[in-house]
């Protein structure tokens, strides 16, 4: 299967429950289809992975799960609404079957029943 690679800035906000963005990013790094984890500050994280094998949704899903808060406001939760929905079509169109080549696939009909 080919390798589809994503690169997501997230930022994250720490709670009581966290450990800390280190421990955060050596976790995230675990994950199978997780290439790349960067953090690029104290609320940061750069995350490049493989659409083939995971999606922006499960990363979220490992960082809330780890205690930490993603923004809550109306454009980052669409953006994230977004990036989830053109992640599902383009994983959908890579696994769809080719089109056939002509109108006619396999002679499923022929010429002389036409008319």
């Amino acid at each position: 299967m080919v390798e589809i690679l994503k690169k997501r800035t997230v930022t994250v906000r720490e709670t009581t429950e966290s450990k800390g963005e280190t421990r955060l990013r050596d976790i995230l790094a675990a994950v199978p289809g997780v290439k790349e984890v960067e953090l690029l500050g104290t609320r940061e994280l750069c995350i490049q992975y493989d659409l083939a094998k995971l999606r922006f949704r499960q990363i979220e899903e490992n960082i809330r799960a780890l205690g930490f808060e993603l923004p809550n406001g109306f454009l980052s939760r669409w953006k994230r609404s977004w990036i989830d929905f053109t992640e599902e079509n383009e994983y959908n169109n890579m696994m769809a079957k080719p089109a056939p080549c002509c109108s006619n696939p396999k002679g499923i009909t022929s010429a002389s029943r036409r008319k």
